[in-house]
């Protein structure tokens, strides 16, 4: 018989699949220097620790700084700082653009596919077009269209393909809510595979 607490770990990672399924992923933990060819870090969660191996590109590679004043501005830098967290194995370095109950949704995600699947996701927005924002009060909703392409790397050898790129396609309703300090954050994903 499972715990509670076990029970409620797997719904997360549940969730998490759910949620981000084809969008990709990574985990969380700082990276430093180790040599010329490879950037090593240990990512955290869940009680387990696993050392990431990440080139120099794919951690020098930042997105611009999150821009939360629109929700489409708040969506594209979410979506900018996800894929980069994920490329280098911290699901951390874009919790400005989400809220705390969709960081550990994509916590839970990035996890998942360092601890069962030993990979990290390099995926890139290929193209995005935006519904008018739907907002009321303190929450709003907004619809995407959008294009990506993504491939899996090793956790284990920097750089390392283990599967082709792929492309996929989802039509995805984002709802955000705006925060104390007056800025727009993404606090879930809806997404559907076209």
């Amino acid at each position: 018989m499972r715990s509670a607490g076990t029970t409620a770990l797997w719904c997360v990672l549940i969730a998490g699949v759910v949620v981000l399924t084809g969008c990709s992923a990574t985990g969380g933990g700082a990276a430093s220097d180790q040599a010329s060819v490879e950037v090593t870090g240990t990512a955290k969660g869940h009680g387990l620790s696993i050392d990431v191996k990440i080139t120099p590109e794919m951690r020098d590679n930042k997105p611009k700084p999150w821009v939360l004043d629109t929700p489409e501005s708040a969506v594209r830098s979410y979506l900018d700082w996800m894929s980069y967290g994920y490329r280098i194995g911290d699901a951390s370095v874009g919790i400005p653009t989400m809220s705390g109950t969709q960081q550990v949704r994509l916590d839970a995600y990035v996890q998942y596919n360092l601890q069962e699947k030993g990979r990290l996701i390099d995926q890139k927005l290929v193209s995005i077009s935006f519904s008018e924002p739907t907002i009321d009060g303190d929450k709003a909703t907004i619809t995407a269209d959008e294009e990506w392409t993504y491939r899996h790397l090793s956790v284990a050898e920097a750089g390392k393909e283990l599967s082709p790129p792929k492309t996929a396609r989802y039509v995805t309703k984002y709802t955000l809510v705006k925060t104390d300090k007056g800025v727009w954050v993404v606090d879930s994903v809806d997404p559907k595979a076209k």
